[in-house]
């Protein structure tokens, strides 16, 4: 079963003659799967399996990431590539690794990228901190927190696409 913030729906079925050694497997789905919007099926999300409940097996969410060929079209000639990798902390107490990259209109020199870079950086702590992991998870999956970044990055140099490419759970609550 999904997360609560997923609303428990069934993500999957696994045989066992054992059910003491199905706590700590890792389910990936697409976010379709778990009743997000259809034209986001690039996005995939992993879940950990965590306690028994009866014949069913609870998870937490485990962290996100995008399909490589989703990121490979993107990417285009004459268009400047900026990654920004960061360690966020959600006001409920989880720890989470984001990959975070951001496409500039044109190639740029190194300081437009590190202000791009730092204002993003500022921005998602700054979010992260004031939202529980559900809200920050569904903000992702959105897309609202991606068009956030957009907006305030654009007072810098036109961005041309924003995505958090992978979202990594380092310590749960």
């Amino acid at each position: 079963m999904a997360p609560e913030m997923f609303g428990k729906k069934q993500i999957g079925e696994t045989p066992t003659t054992d059910a003491k050694l199905l706590p700590g497997k890792v389910i990936e789905v697409s976010l379709p799967e778990v009743g997000g919007p259809g034209q986001k099926f690039y996005v995939k999300l992993k879940f950990k399996t965590d306690k028994l409940e009866g014949k069913s097996v609870l998870t937490k969410f485990h962290g996100l990431s995008l399909m490589n060929e989703h990121m490979y079209r993107i990417v285009r000639k004459r268009m400047q590539k900026t990654e920004l990798v960061t360690y966020v902390d959600t006001k409920d107490g989880w720890k989470l690794q984001l990959t975070f990259i951001a496409m500039l209109n044109r190639n740029t020199n190194s300081s437009v990228q590190t202000e791009v870079r730092t204002s993003s950086d500022k921005f998602l702590k700054d979010f992260a901190a004031k939202s529980t992991i559900g809200d920050f998870v569904k903000a992702v999956t959105a897309g609202t927190l991606q068009h956030s970044i957009r907006k305030t990055g654009n007072k810098i140099y036109p961005i041309r696409f924003s995505e958090i490419t992978k979202i990594e759970v380092k310590k749960a609550a």
